[in-house]
């Protein structure tokens, strides 16, 4: 009776009525009705003859019926149960959706204002319109300031399996991420004087205050997702402003802060007291003793900006990853690093290398390490060779085009990984960062699991450096104007490098918008002034995007995670234990396929 009610409702929303005829014409349309009176309590006024556009509207009546005076009308549960079906299976789907937009205005317009709220929608999905009454709720109570993000994280907890959610995913993880922002930066306000020496400051920022930039993030990349038009993005430009308004002074309160503390220890930089990106080899890597035995062997990626706040979202995917090798197979960690200063990619590069004095070269940025190049996969791979022979250094896409080459022989796999820096660093496509931190997410998922795969008992994620990035135009007061400075780089052309963050170069340029430094106070060698800008400001350049920047003072820019992928042993089962199987179905093999239950003992 299910399957004919089912079918009857397909036809009428594709304007046929061949069965309802054929049942009619066999003379069998009073057992019909009978039966579908019996299974879904469906009955008409004396005088009214049955109709299927009576009974689709009757249907989607009972999926509302909790938010109706008395649950007018409300056939049997049957009925929500072949709604459902249609709902949810590709095949009969365009049937369902055609059978609400025919009958949803008449069952709005029956469900009272004070109805239309999340609480008494709560896991309700037969129409679309619960889903904008319940975004729309939330927006206006996330201008005012009153939303918690947990409200929100429960509603879509219980709703994102439902029938529309996969038209509504986006609206909650943009509201969801707006809630949980202006929650973290309530935080920030209330904690940060309290913090006044930098590894306070670091702290603080690598267990909670990363989280701002973390759902500042989230946020713009569920915002573009939803396009150009609606009425929820209309609705959610005031809630953009706001946080783009609190983004902007967050940024510039901390990286003041940041600044102000940078020296506190001895006068140099890295601080002492924090784990710093040029002992992660000697301390990471080389402490885990790589060895070419299956189980013992060493993994690391190197993913070119991929900032701290990112790092730890990659560690949430790669815990409750289902690609395959990683699932129930691994378990990932991630604490926190900073970077040198600049913090601009050869000399993070350089860092992560085996130990050694690094000097930057000022006309070409370019860094020597121990006296040895280390720009480019060829150098970089001679100087991982010569502290751990056989190491396979290699660069990821590579892998991810073709597969792990032989790694039999491989105690150490160094891969080089470049998504985020590639799209942020070039004006075109800066604004897509955010979009490229989940594709890096993506694949470096797929990198250590073919990692584990070859044998690497544990794989480390780090980063060169992280970065600096704001959604809107950057203001004028943003700039540090340094005056002569163009000039000062045509005519010490051979000395003279800079980007948006920083300037190296054997003559300083004089200005009070910039703080030099000499290389013996960020732990380098050689005679060159390195100069970066006060605060989030930029130096102008020509012809290069000014949002996404990198190579100065700030914790976006300067903190970088190291997330350890630890492979899982697999518990041995105690004790066998005694099973029956029993063929179930046809006992004949007519297929690939031969079904058993298993019943243990």
């Amino acid at each position: 009776a299910r399957d004919i009610v089912k079918r009857l409702l397909v036809e009428y929303a594709k304007g046929k009525q061949a069965t309802l005829q054929l049942i009619v014409e066999c003379g069998l349309g009073t057992s019909l009705w009978g039966c579908i009176n019996r299974l879904l309590d469906y009955e008409v006024a004396k005088g009214e003859d049955p109709t299927i556009a009576d009974l689709a509207y009757r249907m989607v009546l009972t999926q509302c019926a909790p938010l109706l005076p008395d649950n007018a009308a409300a056939l049997s549960n049957d009925a929500k149960r072949i709604m459902d079906t249609l709902a949810k299976d590709a095949r009969t789907r365009d049937a369902y959706e055609f059978i609400i937009e025919e009958t949803k205005e008449s069952i709005v317009s029956r469900i009272d204002l004070d109805m239309r709220t999340p609480e008494q929608i709560g896991s309700l999905d037969a129409l679309p319109d619960f889903d904008e009454w319940i975004l729309s709720s939330y927006v206006s109570q996330v201008n005012l300031g009153a939303l918690p993000s947990s409200q929100v994280e429960k509603t879509y907890t219980l709703r994102k399996y439902g029938i529309w959610s996969a038209n509504y995913s986006m609206h909650y993880q943009a509201i969801a991420s707006a809630a949980a922002f202006f929650e973290q930066e309530a935080r920030y306000e209330s904690t940060v004087s309290s913090k006044t020496s930098v590894s306070d400051i670091f702290e603080a920022y690598c267990s909670q205050w990363y989280q701002i930039d973390s759902t500042y993030r989230r946020f713009f990349v569920a915002y573009r997702a939803l396009g150009n038009r609606g009425r929820f993005k209309t609705a959610l430009e005031e809630t953009k402003e706001k946080l783009l308004a609190a983004y902007n002074r967050f940024l510039i309160d901390l990286t003041d802060r940041w600044q102000l503390h940078l020296f506190d220890e001895d006068d140099t930089y890295p601080p002492i007291s924090l784990f710093r990106q040029d002992r992660f080899f000697r301390e990471e890597v080389e402490d885990s003793f790589p060895k070419a035995e299956k189980g013992c062997r060493v993994g690391v990626i190197v993913s070119d900006a991929l900032r701290f706040e990112a790092g730890k979202e990659l560690t949430a995917r790669l815990n409750a990853s289902s690609v395959t090798g990683l699932r129930g197979k691994a378990q990932a960690a991630c604490k926190g690093a900073v970077c040198m200063l600049p913090s601009y990619t050869q000399l993070g590069m350089a860092a992560l290398l085996p130990d050694g004095g690094m000097q930057i070269n000022p006309g070409t940025e370019n860094v020597l390490k121990a006296d040895v190049p280390t720009q480019g996969l060829l150098n970089r791979q001679r100087i991982i060779e010569a502290r751990v022979k056989g190491a396979l250094v290699l660069k990821a896409k590579d892998v991810l085009a073709n597969g792990l080459p032989d790694a039999q022989e491989a105690p150490l796999i160094y891969l080089y990984h470049n998504v985020i820096d590639a799209r942020g660093d070039k004006r075109e496509t800066e604004g897509e960062v955010f979009e490229a931190c989940d594709d890096a997410f993506k694949q470096i998922e797929r990198l250590v699991a073919d990692l584990l795969r070859a044998g690497c008992g544990k794989v480390f994620i780090t980063a060169d450096h992280g970065f600096l990035y704001q959604e809107q135009s950057v203001e004028e007061y943003q700039y540090a104007d340094v005056p002569n400075l163009s000039q000062l780089a045509t005519i010490d052309e051979a000395n003279l490098s800079h980007n948006r963050r920083y300037i190296v170069s054997m003559t300083a340029p004089q200005s009070d918008m910039l703080i030099e430094y000499a290389p013996a106070n960020l732990s380098l060698e050689g005679d060159c002034k390195i100069v970066l800008p006060k605060g989030i400001t930029r130096l102008r350049l020509r012809g290069s995007g000014a949002r996404y920047v990198h190579g100065g003072a700030s914790l976006q820019e300067n903190t970088i995670p190291v997330v350890t992928v630890q492979a899982v042993k697999q518990e041995q089962a105690g004790h066998p234990t005694d099973v029956q199987g029993f063929a179930s179905g046809r006992t004949t093999i007519t297929g690939p396929t031969v079904s058993l239950t298993v019943y243990q003992t």
